[in-house]
């Protein structure tokens, strides 16, 4: 029979140091042996820091955590599936966390110049390699007997005012959690005040054209080394009447400005009281005004039976306001047609009532000066497309006592008489022939994307048709039926 031999407890490493802040580690029983096989592991801490709970695993492999400097013992027992054992051990030294000292930086040395006296000192390039560290800003020895305010002497940055001229050394003490202290020196050098006089900037030249009878005066540019404290602006030459608002301030405006050359005076002064002129003309010239410029936007062709038409003079210009419009029509247009609305007086002209023909209208615009302009527009007024069809049916009835409904009631009738629907009869115009009587212009539709029925059949059939019913058919009495 087997002869069972014991197992081989194996722990690797046999020793292992860590230094804080690393503190985990493992500890590797797994590489141990049995002839037959290892069944169970068992870890304890023999020796090791006072802490609150002793290490204990039954894991090939010992995870530790959390760990405090000192030295520790782990025993490492293994079993066999025999129920023999054996042991070993391992020890792991912790150490404490290396702390360095800080390092103290209180920056680069400074350079101000009077006025100025007041400026900030960072110490926050100041490093550890822990913790936060403390701050404290003193004056060195060698400016123990300079004058100067301090504020936030125990804070990374340090407020200095009320300084004078000279050289300051300060001296920074940066202190960590071990009390290890460092410490860095900065010199602030205070420069004596070099003030120069200001330099007054009344800016270009400026011209004007009447009606505009005002501007500004900008001296914005003007420049000190330090700061303008002051600004004036007076009249130094030309006609009397202006008035300067703001006259105490970099930008102001002068009013009431009439034809004539005119001078203005800046002066402006730094907080030393030193001061600096410059002057500005402002030319005003005589009012330019330009002849107006008609133009016309014509209308496109129109066809009876449409007899009413726009010609735009709208877009004409001047450089004021207040155009005087009037149209005129040629000599060579048709007498017929009416002007609507007196729209001759109008930008905008309206006409009505017009028969074939190009009629030709002259826009003259007129300024308030009596300076003139024309330009001619034109409209052609073309023959009905279907003018050879066209029916004329003259009523005994005036155009004013045609109401819609009766208007309606006729072209049923008509079209019964014809035979067609009324919905086929296309009204081109209804119309006063006489005092007494009404023209009633159609043509019959001949389907879609036909042309009409022809105006001479049309009409033929229509009196035909009233001779036959003895005139009396239709509401209104039918005085006569014609083509156009």
């Amino acid at each position: 029979p087997r002869v069972n031999k014991p197992p081989v407890a194996v722990v690797s490493p046999k020793f292992q140091e860590i230094s804080l802040p690393t503190s985990s580690t493992v500890i590797d029983g797994s590489q141990s042996t049995d002839d037959d096989k290892v069944v169970a592991w068992h870890w304890e801490e023999v020796k090791g820091p006072l802490r609150e709970e002793k290490v204990s695993a039954d894991t090939p492999i010992l995870t530790l955590t959390s760990l405090v400097p000192g030295n520790y013992t782990f025993s490492l027992t293994v079993t066999d599936s025999d129920g023999a054992t054996n042991w070993t051990q391992a020890t792991l030294s912790v150490n404490k966390a290396k702390d360095y000292r800080p390092v103290a930086n209180a920056g680069a040395n400074q350079v101000i110049q009077l006025p100025r006296n007041s400026i900030t000192l960072n110490g926050n390039q100041s490093t550890d390699d822990h913790d936060d560290l403390s701050y404290e800003w003193s004056l060195s020895p060698e400016s123990k007997d300079t004058v100067v305010e301090m504020q936030g002497v125990r804070t990374p940055m340090l407020q200095l005012s009320a300084m004078r001229e000279g050289d300051y050394t300060f001296q920074l003490t940066v202190t960590d959690s071990a009390g290890q202290q460092d410490t860095s020196k900065v010199t602030v050098i205070v420069q004596p005040e070099n003030n120069k006089p200001p330099v007054a900037d009344a800016g270009p030249e400026k011209e004007l054209t009447l009606p505009v009878d005002r501007t500004t005066l900008d001296g914005t540019k003007s420049s000190d080394d330090q700061k303008i404290s002051s600004f004036h602006w007076r009249q130094s030459s030309g006609p009397d009447g202006v008035k300067i608002e703001n006259a105490d301030s970099a930008v102001a405006t002068v009013t009431g400005l009439e034809v004539g050359s005119y001078e203005f005076m800046l002066t402006v002064a730094d907080e030393r009281n030193l001061e600096s002129s410059d002057t500005v003309t402002v030319l005003v010239r005589e009012e330019m005004d330009q002849p107006p410029v008609a133009q016309v936007l014509s209308s496109p062709p129109v066809s009876l039976p449409i007899r009413t038409a726009v010609l735009d003079g709208s877009r004409s210009t001047d450089d004021k306001v207040g155009l005087n419009f009037l149209w005129t029509r040629d000599d060579s247009s048709p007498a017929a047609g009416e002007v609507l609305n007196n729209s001759d007086r109008q930008p905008v002209l309206f006409l009505g009532n017009l028969v074939e023909g190009k009629y030709i209208f002259t826009l003259t615009v007129t300024d308030s000066k009596g300076q003139s302009s024309s330009e001619k527009g034109s409209v052609e007024v073309r023959p009905d497309v279907w003018q050879r069809d066209l029916v004329e049916l003259l009523l005994e009835v005036s155009v004013s006592q045609v109401t819609q409904r009766q208007r309606d009631m006729l072209l049923r009738q008509v079209g019964v008489l014809l035979e067609v629907l009324d919905s086929d009869i296309v009204v081109r115009e209804i119309s006063s022939f006489s005092e007494h009587s009404t023209r009633l212009v159609f043509l019959v539709s001949g389907g879609p994307g036909k042309p009409p029925l022809s105006g001479r059949s049309v009409a033929l059939r229509l009196r035909n048709k009233l001779r036959k019913q003895k005139n009396d058919f239709l509401i209104f009495r039918a005085q006569r039926v014609d083509t156009v």
